[in-house]
């Protein structure tokens, strides 16, 4: 008897769907530059779940919710929300921290903070390619100092080729992950059955039929209540003298040697909801590993400062 292999029906990426994202990605990026640097806080490409892109995904599963009801038929499918959810999300991760937050000043930092006593220029000038980075101190005055405009000709025109270098750069950096990720799935996900944590989430926000829908079950609304109370409270307290604070992240610090070499970052101890969810799904060993190597880093530290 032949076993035939089961079918699958894949649904295509739709035009809508990723003009959509598009569209949103502006936007997106700003409000992630705008939190960064304009507020200095909630950096929300530093840890998975991005908030900003759930938050947008939230809008997007309200309104496509109410066209349903109007227009069946205009409403987007699971397979469109998720592909808007993934573009927002590499979106997101190249605006965000240590991504093009940081290649852009560094296109010129070399060249504008050098000085004779660093001795950048006998460093490492020679060494930069100079269709690679903006060498003109004259040209990156506007930039560092302000009080200038972007759209003024001499101001820009420096600046086109390395960032269309740089853009080629990242666009084949990104398709070859994205090429190792297809080659890796059928090992991790069918047979060493990876679980994906940070997927759970969108993918339960996303479900057409009412009765899986993730917003009707009173579960969830119980645990986002608690979660959301303790960070609410977290935050308020450090706004409001009056409201009792609640530390959700200690860090131990030590001031005799070796101890003090795990002083930067210190040994922290903490209580995120967020982690302790995301835990729930990591499988044990993976779990466990991710405890013991941070300890073991702290222990290496304190070997190497004995």
């Amino acid at each position: 008897m032949e076993l035939k292999e089961e079918a699958h029906h894949y649904e295509r990426v739709s035009f809508r769907s990723a003009l959509i994202a598009i569209l949103i990605i502006p936007f997106n990026s700003y409000w992630i530059l705008y939190l960064s640097y304009v507020f200095d806080s909630n950096r929300p490409t530093s840890i998975a779940l991005l908030f900003n892109v759930i938050f947008i995904m939230l809008i997007l599963i309200a309104l496509n919710s109410l066209i349903r009801r109007i227009i069946p038929r205009g409403a987007l499918s699971q397979v469109e929300l998720l592909t808007i959810y993934a573009m927002l999300c590499q979106a997101s991760a190249f605006a965000g921290r240590d991504m093009i937050q940081v290649l852009v000043p560094l296109l010129g930092n070399g060249f504008w903070y050098a000085r004779p006593e660093n001795e950048w220029a006998e460093l490492f000038h020679s060494y930069l390619p100079k269709w690679l980075v903006v060498p003109d101190r004259k040209i990156l005055r506007g930039f560092y100092e302000g009080n200038s405009s972007l759209y003024e000709a001499g101001h820009w025109r420096p600046w086109v080729r390395p960032l269309a270098i740089w853009t080629g750069f990242i666009g084949v950096m990104s398709f070859t992950m994205l090429c190792l990720s297809v080659i890796l799935r059928k090992q991790w996900s069918e047979h060493e059955k990876l679980t994906y944590p940070i997927v759970r989430l969108p993918l339960e926000m996303t479900k057409e039929r009412s009765d899986l829908n993730l917003f009707r079950n009173r579960l969830m609304w119980l645990g986002f209540g608690i979660a959301s109370a303790i960070n609410a409270i977290s935050e308020l307290g450090q706004i409001f003298p009056q409201i009792p604070f609640l530390p959700l992240y200690k860090e131990v610090h030590f001031s005799e040697k070796p101890w003090n070499a795990m002083n930067s970052p210190g040994l922290g101890f903490s209580l995120f909801p967020f982690a302790i969810g995301l835990g729930y799904f990591i499988p044990l060993d993976l779990a466990f590993s991710c405890w013991f190597f941070h300890l073991f880093w702290h222990f290496e530290r304190v070997l190497g400062s004995a």
